[in-house]
């Protein structure tokens, strides 16, 4: 830098703090989702190791009667969705510069998010499960 010239500013985010919140989620839900994906892969195919048209109905009875099961399938279904598209949202952040078009994404993917969990909540209201 030559004497009188100013110094260029470094970028730093206005909200650094909500950017360092949403990658930690990011690990965590990461790690949640492998220990999640184990658990139910035990609770529909470990538990029962028959092939037959009839285990398919043991599987989703056993599912909807037990209540740790429908709590965890909402718990995964909320992770999943809050995983995917907040990973979506920080590829979307990298190319878009515009605060204002970036909160817009934040809160249409907020938005998205809840909806995805809503359906998952009534596939198991469906399926006999509340």
């Amino acid at each position: 830098m030559l004497a009188g010239e100013k110094p260029i500013p470094r970028f730093r985010p206005r909200h650094s703090s909500a950017g360092s919140l949403s990658w930690i989620l990011q690990r965590v839900t990461a790690a949640l989702l492998v220990v999640f994906l184990f658990i139910h892969l035990f609770f529909v195919h470990g538990l029962d190791n028959s092939a037959s048209p009839s285990s398919v109905n043991a599987i989703q009875t056993r599912i909807a009667t037990i209540a740790f099961y429908v709590i965890f399938d909402l718990l995964l279904v909320a992770t999943l969705a809050f995983h995917a598209l907040n990973g979506v949202r920080a590829i979307l952040y990298d190319t878009i510069t515009n605060d204002r078009l970036r909160s817009v994404v934040t809160w249409v993917f907020m938005l998205v998010g809840l909806g995805m969990i809503f359906v998952g909540f009534l596939v198991l209201v469906m399926n006999g499960a509340f």
